[in-house]
């Protein structure tokens, strides 16, 4: 404890971090004004200077933006002392930031006067000497701020010249083809690599382009936004947009590059349905013999549209092209029986590319059909995806008759588990292979064989509906009754709360299912599926990973404590673990949380621990309720002595 207090009081008396970490406070909006917290301010500084100080902080929290914050010179007078604090990180030289923390020393501790660049309201005295210490430590801050400021501008320049180079050599950009060039643009975007972006957007010529802080300023907030990134940013840089190559020209030191973009999540003009969109880009040769990317007005405004307007002949030519040109780049699963490709589509289905479904889809048709076709594989396949509403597909089952068939699968919602949302997928039979077919749908006059395997669909409906919550936990296990015999084994439970965490943190549900145990009615299963639900949705809102804390063992329970982060304070959940015929299971709808009686909503957690137990009361004997509650109350008492 003593080597702890003094390495705290070590790092409390280093200036120049105090003033860093002053400033990271400030970017978070996490300044507590009260005197004597995290500044020197004076307490007899009234409330409306106090109100004041918490506005220009507040406007100096928006200012700061992003960034890495290091500390820059520092300037030592006794017990007072002048930190330039730099934010570095980025190539935009107009989002570089000098700031300048005065601070006093205490007691051997520095603290940061609440406003940057002066001492005032620091709580200091009036003496003639003292202020003109002040008025020099002050004038230094102003001074060297604007000297700092230029010199880390300078060296942004350079360092981004650096990185350009250490990511794609020059000469490439003068023996490659602007058609090769877009292509490891597209590639650059992809990763999401800025420093090869901005080589691509001429960032290694020797005279920069003349727009070339536009350049670099919608560069480097693509690439910050990432997946958010808006107009035909997002279809370069977002991982699930299938790119398709419609058009190349090239004269003497001018070309283009068309491709045709089909983002499952929605259109940049911002509707949810997919649509197949044109990115066109434009490459000029630069007097030093280099090709650059020269972006049109989409890619300096999302308001603006990068393309021409559909109904434009060139480029109702160049969407036509889209599936002709992408079925050529596909490889389609060998599925030579319908029980294969209902197999391989439950795959394709989750995979990470959207690609695995179209390779499905038989596209040998007219070009609308076949794009209305693409289109729709990317509705269903974001239902699976979209990272706020994922659903899990549960085969359901299939059937051929002749040389069609239909694969029936249900798209299981966490957040919504009592919905029953059956997707048919009809097959045809091209040669010796299985193919979804155009549109996903027969084309009318639907007759024979087709006839048939939609009128077995639709009989088979009802019984769907009532047993596919089986078929989502049919890795889980099933109890007819509460009635444990024994505690599970100690190591084993802890294994199964650890695969269920992990699973739970990766937002696998069926991973997360493998980990529980349910019992054989109706409201068991509604509230199991809606509890790993809640779980799933709560885990993906923190970046901190949940930890195991303690271990409990009764006779015919083990309970587990774990520590779950939040951005504020942390919960503190208690899975009861029973015994079943394949292992330790987790009792996931009994939902208990202990209670850090430091935090707020006590009083809500503890009606709900009671309603909790209150249901196990009717699932078991009192004795075994007990037990639990035994444990439960110790877990409890071990967070609040």
């Amino acid at each position: 404890m003593l080597a702890l207090a003094g390495s705290v009081a070590s790092a409390a008396s280093d200036p120049a971090k105090v003033a860093v970490d002053f400033v990271e406070k400030i970017r978070s909006g996490k300044i507590d004004l009260t005197p004597g917290a995290d500044t020197a301010l004076s307490s007899h500084t009234d409330q409306e200077k106090r109100k004041e100080i918490s506005r220009r902080l507040s406007r100096m929290e928006k200012d700061i933006g992003g960034g890495t914050l290091e500390a820059g010179e520092v300037k030592l007078d006794d017990d007072l002392a002048a930190v330039l604090v730099r934010k570095t990180g980025g190539f935009d030289p107009s989002r570089l930031g000098v700031y300048a923390i005065a601070l006093v020393k205490r007691e051997d501790v520095w603290h940061p006067a609440p406003l940057p660049a002066t001492f005032e309201n620091a709580g200091i005295g009036y003496a003639k000497t003292l202020r003109e210490r002040l008025a020099a430590l002050e004038n230094w801050m102003l001074r060297n701020q604007i000297l700092d400021l230029e010199k880390l501008r300078e060296q942004s320049n350079e360092r981004m010249r650096m990185e350009i180079r250490a990511s794609i050599d020059p000469e490439m950009l003068r023996t490659l083809s602007p058609e090769q060039i877009g292509e490891k643009f597209i590639a650059a975007c992809g990763r999401r690599d800025l420093p090869a972006i901005l080589g691509f957007l001429g960032g290694l010529d020797s005279v920069l382009p003349d727009d070339w802080s536009d350049r670099l300023r919608a560069a480097t907030d693509a690439v910050a936004m990432g997946d958010s990134a808006k107009g035909p940013w997002r279809l370069l840089i977002a991982p699930e947009v299938v790119r398709v190559p419609v058009d190349y020209f090239k004269d003497m030191r001018d070309a283009s590059l068309s491709f045709a973009c089909l983002d499952p999540a929605g259109n940049v003009s911002g509707g949810s349905i997919p649509k197949i969109e044109l990115v066109h880009l434009h490459f000029s040769q630069s007097s030093s013999g280099l090709w650059r990317v020269d972006p049109s007005r989409g890619f300096f405004s999302a308001d603006e549209p990068d393309a021409e307007a559909e109904d434009d002949e060139f480029d109702i030519e160049l969407l036509d092209k889209f599936a002709e040109t992408l079925s050529e780049t596909l490889k389609p699963p060998s599925v030579k029986t319908l029980e294969e490709a209902h197999e391989a589509l439950e795959k394709a289905l989750v995979s990470s590319d959207l690609r695995a479904l179209l390779a499905f889809i038989n596209l040998d048709t007219d070009p609308v059909t076949a794009r209305r076709s693409c289109v729709r594989a990317a509705q269903i396949w974001w239902t699976t995806h979209h990272p706020a509403t994922a659903r899990q597909p549960v085969a359901l089952g299939f059937h051929e008759e002749e040389n069609s068939g239909v694969s029936a699968f249900q798209l299981f919602s966490l957040r919504d588990p009592a919905r029953f949302d059956l997707k048919l997928f009809f097959f045809e039979k091209i040669g010796d292979q299985w193919r979804i077919v155009p549109n996903f749908k027969h084309s009318d006059p639907v007759e024979g064989a087709q006839l048939a395997v939609e009128k077995w669909a639709d009989a088979q409906e009802k019984t769907w509906s009532k047993t596919w919550q089986n078929k989502v936990l049919s890795e889980a296990a099933k109890l007819t009754a509460l009635e444990p015999d024994r505690a599970p084994d100690e190591s084993l439970s802890r294994k199964v709360i650890g695969d269920w965490l992990d699973a739970i943190r990766r937002g696998d549900a069926k991973a997360a299912l493998r980990q529980i145990a349910y019992l054989d009615n109706e409201k068991s299963i509604a509230t199991a599926l809606q509890n790993i639900g809640y779980e799933i949705s709560n885990a993906q809102k923190y970046s901190a990973a949940s930890e195991i804390t303690q271990v409990f063992r009764g006779k015919d329970w083990i309970g587990v404590g774990v520590r779950q982060p939040t951005d504020t304070i942390s919960a503190h959940p208690f899975f009861p673990v029973v015994a079943t015929p394949t292992g330790p299971r987790i009792l996931i709808e009994v939902d208990l949380f202990a209670i850090d009686r430091s935090g707020s909503g006590t009083r809500g957690r503890e009606f709900l621990n009671k309603n909790a137990f209150a249901r196990l009361d009717k699932l078991t004997r009192p004795e075994i309720v007990e037990e639990l509650r035994t444990l439960f109350s110790k877990y409890q008492s071990s967070l609040n002595p």
